[in-house]
């Protein structure tokens, strides 16, 4: 599950995202998954992608 996000293009449903968002929610709740994996879907993930984005740009910019 290391490359997996949790992310939405909300608001687009009809009531600005109240639908999707929570629909979503339950969709992944329902998944087979322990609770490490559920909480890097939900950011840790993405915390760990941003991480090295941010070691890697500032390895390029030293001279």
């Amino acid at each position: 599950m290391e490359r997996v996000l949790f992310g939405s293009d909300s608001p687009m449903d009809s009531r600005s995202g109240e639908l999707f968002t929570p629909e979503t929610d339950r969709t992944v709740a329902a998944l087979k998954l322990t609770e490490a994996e559920r909480r890097d879907i939900y950011g840790g993930n993405m915390t760990r992608l941003l991480s090295r984005e941010r070691v890697k740009t500032r390895r390029s910019a030293t001279p």
